[in-house]
């Protein structure tokens, strides 16, 4: 790669396999123009700077009233009280709000089932991460459940027992839900546990 710099100022031309590549500047390279052999490190810190002066970048957020962002970097997770190495997290709303939405997410370690258990609203999730484990009724039986691979939809409808989880890999899911929000654990008649 050669650059081509006319003496006089003006554009500088970078030329090599058959193209020219212009920095911004001003006039075309004259014809008898001085060529200087330039490496790749200078050359790619020369497009790079130049890119950076023409079409500087700078990302800000659209105002709030617009539209909320959550990035994952801002999401905080919480050790589930129920089941040990579970993780949830509150992504928009507050579960507890009768008669508003709520998004949150929800991380299962490998290896780690939910105990059978039911919810009193319907839950909307998606399968972000993993294959989630799935079964339904009072007996907590690991090997009769369907597996739900990443980008699945499913629908807890209320107060219907199931568990769920991960078996080999890590499981990340994102559940919306009208509050109030509870997970109530059964024993094995499917009764709330006391």
């Amino acid at each position: 790669m050669k650059e081509e710099q006319p003496a006089s100022g003006g554009r500088a031309f970078l030329k090599g396999a058959g193209a020219t590549l212009a920095i911004a500047g001003a006039a075309a390279a004259p014809a008898a123009a001085q060529t200087i052999p330039l490496s790749i490190a200078e050359m790619m810190g020369r497009m790079l700077l130049g890119l950076c002066i023409v079409s500087p970048v700078a990302f800000a957020d659209p105002p709030a009233e617009v539209m909320n962002i959550v990035r994952e970097a801002d999401i905080k997770w919480v050790a589930n009280p129920l089941v040990p190495g579970l993780a949830t997290a509150v992504v928009q709303g507050n579960p507890a709000d009768p008669g508003k939405p709520y998004v949150v997410r929800v991380r299962f370690p490998p290896n780690t089932m939910s105990p059978p258990h039911f919810h009193p609203e319907a839950r909307y999730i998606v399968v972000l991460k993993g294959t989630w484990w799935v079964g339904s009724g009072p007996k907590w039986d690991k090997e009769a459940t369907t597996p739900v691979p990443t980008g699945s939809f499913v629908i807890h409808h209320p107060n219907k027992v199931h568990y769920d989880g991960a078996k080999d890999g890590e499981v990340l899911l994102q559940i919306i839900g009208v509050g109030p929000s509870a997970t109530v654990p059964v024993d094995e008649k499917g009764e709330p546990k006391k």
